[in-house]
């Protein structure tokens, strides 16, 4: 069977071949809707909500990335990073050879235990689900295609730091209370249950 994409009210009509208790209440599209709240919520923080650090340890030359090195040392002074001031070797190849020279640099860590956890600087919030598309095909499984708007919550107060001034991602959370964002979600029909494989808060 050819691969065909229909809105959610003929769930009645796809889902029964999979579990013929899901699509016979008559209220397919309800349950739905819940399912893809209950899956996306728990998710939505964690997608959306953290600061994308460089792998740890690293280190920045002083006069090199200017806009990393400030926004680094505003979560130093949040208490989010260690930085420790060292001597770094510079290599550069010109015309007339390998020319080494020593610079300033700082080295950015966290504590072990921590070091692979995100940066959280909020809460995302699920505001509303919008359309629901139903994907079927004979070779692959049922998928089903949410959208939501969601609003940022919480924030982290050093976000208005001027080293954040640039980022466009942060402009819109910052104005998500007037203007939600749009994400997308991603459910598959798997061992008899929806399962979420996939979130996108930043679909628009």
């Amino acid at each position: 069977m050819a691969a065909k994409t229909v809105f959610v009210s003929l769930l009645l009509l796809i889902l029964p071949t999979l579990s013929s208790g899901y699509g016979a209440t008559g209220h397919a599209r309800q349950q739905l809707r819940l399912i893809a709240i209950s899956l996306i919520e728990p998710q939505l923080t964690s997608a959306a909500m953290q600061f994308n650090l460089p792998s740890l340890p690293t280190t920045l030359v002083d006069g090199e990335h200017d806009r990393l090195i400030a926004q680094m040392n505003v979560l130093v002074a949040e208490g989010l990073l260690d930085r420790q001031p060292m001597i770094a070797t510079d290599r550069q190849l010109t015309v007339n050879g390998l020319n080494t020279r020593r610079v300033g640099a700082h080295r950015y860590d966290r504590p072990l235990m921590i070091r692979q956890s995100p940066v959280r600087f909020g809460h995302a919030h699920l505001a509303q689900t919008g359309e629901i598309w139903v994907t079927s095909s004979a070779t692959q499984a049922t998928q089903v295609e949410v959208h939501f708007q969601w609003v940022a919550d919480q924030l982290a107060e050093w976000l208005w730091a001027p080293a954040f001034d640039q980022e466009p991602r942060l402009a819109r959370l910052k104005a998500s209370a007037n203007q939600p964002l749009v994400g997308v979600a991603t459910l598959v029909w798997k061992d008899q249950q929806w399962q979420l494989a996939e979130l996108n808060p930043y679909a628009d």
